[in-house]
């Protein structure tokens, strides 16, 4: 069985580091009241912003949350080769306090698609978490692209 599936999603889901963490941590503490906007089995991004540009940019998957700490799988998935961070491989790095986690759809959560056509009804059925019709995917025919149908309207992801 793959690693990538059935991922919590929410919208809007950010939070700031209330203390620094090393490369080796697996635990992150959040701002007072951050931590139930995560769930566990969630990927999320930790970033560093110097200026107004991401120098530190790293995937993780939260395994647990406890009140406002956050526990993660670090370097969970790999960073894009054109990421401006440059940082184009699963590393772990420092991060300071103040600096930023984030949930973001990630090539995972495409990959969790891609890979449930076989059983497209179920998996697909996994898009409309709670009601949530915005987004839909309809299976294409093979050897075309995949399809991603979203609806209108403003969306942080």
């Amino acid at each position: 069985m793959s690693r990538y599936t059935n991922y919590e999603m929410a919208n809007n889901v950010f939070g700031t580091l209330s203390a620094p963490i090393s490369s080796l941590a697996t635990t992150i503490q959040v701002d007072t009241g951050q931590g139930q906007r995560f769930k566990a089995n969630m990927l999320a991004t930790l970033e560093h912003v110097e200026g107004n540009k991401v120098t530190k940019r790293e995937i993780v998957k939260i395994t647990a949350v406890a009140g406002d700490a956050l526990t993660v799988v670090r370097k969970y998935a790999a960073c894009p080769i054109d990421d401006d961070a440059n940082t184009q491989s699963q590393t772990s790095f420092s991060f300071d306090i103040s600096d930023t986690i984030n949930v973001y759809i990630t090539k995972e959560h495409f990959d969790n698609i891609k890979g449930g056509l076989e059983n497209a009804e179920s998996e697909l059925d996994d898009l409309n978490y709670d009601g949530n019709s915005r987004m839909k995917v309809i299976p294409a025919v093979s050897g075309t692209a995949l399809k991603i149908d979203i609806v209108g309207g403003v969306y942080r992801c």
